[in-house]
């Protein structure tokens, strides 16, 4: 275990970073519900995923610095690195989310609504996932796959509810433009999975390394 206590600041930092984007994450989820239920704390809800995303960019900027002055041993540096832009790169993708809703006023067929915070909830369920598979790849990396397997699980779940979306919408009297405004916010939403799934082949790549 010499890597990991090495790098034991390293991961006070990844777990104080991966917790900002957990928080991003859920206050996302949370304005998205506001948002579909047409409450007014929609926009200060998404203020504060702003407020995480920025505060989680200002630890991964803290990371990059003890990388960048030898924390680790040199061949895992690249894959911390990579750990943590992947993970800071779902806080962005909330906050670009968070600020099309508001700002655009896209509007979300009621039928599609249930769907909609569906895919948003099992995007969070992943997180979930996600935060023990870190927290595992310092303490003990041989139950990183069991976390993986389930966000792969749950990824292919959200991949069906978005097609049943995307299939329903299209067969709503709607305009064309307001079908494809719709389908592309949905299909970003469910995005955030994707982004979570290419973090879980990461964290099995890593795995794989320290076993070898």
């Amino acid at each position: 275990m010499r890597f990991w206590r090495q790098g034991k600041k390293v991961e006070g930092l990844v777990n104080r970073h991966l917790n900002l984007v957990d928080a991003a994450l859920r206050a996302f989820g949370d304005a998205l519900s506001a948002y579909l239920e047409g409450s007014e704390t929609a926009a200060p809800l998404a203020k504060r995923v702003n407020e995480f995303e920025s505060r989680a960019d200002d630890v991964r900027r803290e990371v990059i610095g003890e990388l960048l002055h030898g924390a680790l041993l040199g061949n895992y540096r690249e894959d911390m690195l990579r750990l943590v832009e992947r993970t800071d790169g779902l806080a962005n993708s909330a906050d670009a989310l968070v600020n099309s809703l508001i700002y655009q006023q896209i509007r979300i067929p009621e039928a599609l609504k249930p769907l909609v915070l569906e895919i948003g909830a099992k995007s969070i369920d992943i997180l979930d996932q996600l935060c023990v598979a870190v927290q595992k790849l310092f303490s003990n990396m041989h139950e990183v796959p069991k976390y993986t397997h389930q966000i792969e699980k749950t990824e292919g779940e959200i991949d069906k509810i978005e097609h049943a979306a995307i299939q329903t919408l299209f067969q709503m009297d709607l305009p064309l433009a307001e079908k494809i405004w719709v389908r592309d916010f949905i299909s970003h939403l469910a995005q955030l999975s994707d982004r979570a799934e290419d973090l879980s082949d990461l964290l099995e790549i890593i795995v794989a390394k320290r076993r070898t």
